[in-house]
């Protein structure tokens, strides 16, 4: 990547190829929603709809790549590398109503907990086993509780990361060994709720649902496209059981 700014994007490893994150997409979508209105996007809330993930873009550390995104008036986009379409979707504003997200009757966490979590080491090395070799920029969950079906993530101002970790926390509670997204129902977000001062964040995910959640952020059923785990992380994965 040509651009300081972006070179975090570099330590998103899949399967040994660095590949732009889901989470790119969405919020390249978003930012050029807003700009459309004339709006800041951190003061904008969206509900990005019926969002598919065609391709995913490798990225290079000594390549640039650029991204075209086109919107209509009704909403509906598309996102291009220089060769093909790689995402596309429906994106409006998102009216908030007070308590949408915290007080959903159709996500409402476990509420008896026992004592199965997981820290950061633990989800990373499991990630590093599946095929994912996330550097730091993209290790941003702090603990995995698979009982409470909770999840406590880091907080840094950074939206491709922060939506990258509910993906992760998505794909560690519904066992998708090593995949990325391909389609997404819905993902609302009100940017609103995040400028407080808080480093770490809690999210709650519903089996049955299909959805993951906290106040100011939604993310409805996620379907995976599975990758070909490489010979060597085969490999590895037999050594450890």
């Amino acid at each position: 990547m040509a651009s300081r700014a972006n070179s975090f994007l570099l330590s998103h490893i899949v399967n040994g190829r660095i590949l732009f994150p889901a989470s790119g997409y969405v919020t390249l979508a978003w930012k050029t929603f807003a700009e459309s209105l004339g709006r800041d996007f951190e003061s904008l809330p969206v509900a990005i709809e019926k969002l598919k993930l065609i391709k995913s873009s490798v990225l290079s550390k000594n390549d640039s790549i650029i991204f075209t995104i086109s919107i209509m008036k009704s909403g509906e986009f598309e996102i291009s590398d220089q060769t093909d379409v790689v995402a596309s979707g429906r994106i409006r504003v998102f009216k908030v109503i007070k308590h949408e997200f915290s007080n959903n009757p159709n996500c409402i966490p476990t509420k008896l907990c026992t004592d199965l979590k997981l820290n950061a080491d633990d989800i990373y090395t499991d990630f590093y086993i599946r095929g994912s070799q996330y550097g730091n920029n993209f290790r941003s969950i702090k603990e995995i509780d698979y009982n409470c079906k909770t999840a406590m993530v880091k907080w840094s101002k950074n939206w491709i990361t922060f939506l990258d970790s509910i993906f992760q926390s998505m794909a560690l509670f519904e066992n998708s060994t090593l995949a990325i997204p391909e389609q997404v129902s819905n993902i609302v977000i009100n940017p609103a709720v995040f400028k407080v001062k808080v480093k770490q964040l809690s999210l709650n995910y519903s089996n049955f649902q299909k959805c993951i959640y906290r106040d100011g952020v939604k993310v409805n059923n996620v379907r995976w496209s599975k990758v070909p785990i490489k010979r060597e992380s085969r490999k590895y994965l037999k050594k450890t059981t």
